[in-house]
């Protein structure tokens, strides 16, 4: 496939192969295998404080089975499934343990189930870079002891 000048991708037919440098926001798409209610989500920075990159993100579910990924016009704001907002949440740098954020009783009572997770990150300590060591998902299971069907 041919990579134009400066690592870019020429070729809007496989933007899965794209090679190069990304503006901020900085979009990580997670298949979960499964529609689940996310309760909170933990996020470790990396161990190095020289490395802890990450200092804002945005979460959103989708309900849809598949990823879809439109060209390169669709790499930062994979817009092509139906997405909704969860949580935001801003990260310290220095922290080296899993930073958590639950999501907010209005959301949680929507009940908005996801089988994707759409990680944005909008924010960064360091310009154009992005890192993190590890992501975590609690789902919600019942809520007063009645399962969530």
């Amino acid at each position: 496939m041919p990579i134009g000048v400066g690592g870019t991708n020429n070729d809007d037919q496989f933007p899965q192969l794209f090679q190069g440098g990304r503006e901020m926001p900085i979009t990580i798409v997670v298949d979960m295998k499964e529609s689940l209610i996310v309760h909170s989500i933990g996020w470790t920075q990396r161990q190095n404080s020289d490395y802890q990159d990450t200092k804002k993100v945005e979460y959103y579910v989708s309900d849809d089975e598949q990823f879809k990924l439109g060209g390169k016009e669709d790499y930062s704001p994979v817009a092509l499934n139906n997405w909704t907002f969860v949580m935001e949440r801003s990260y310290q740098k220095g922290y080296n343990a899993t930073q958590w954020q639950t999501q907010s009783e209005e959301v949680l009572q929507k009940k908005v189930k996801g089988h994707l997770l759409k990680v944005k990150i909008v924010e960064g300590y360091r310009d154009r870079l992005a890192s993190g060591a590890e992501l975590y998902v609690k789902q919600l299971l019942a809520i007063d002891g009645e399962p969530i069907k």
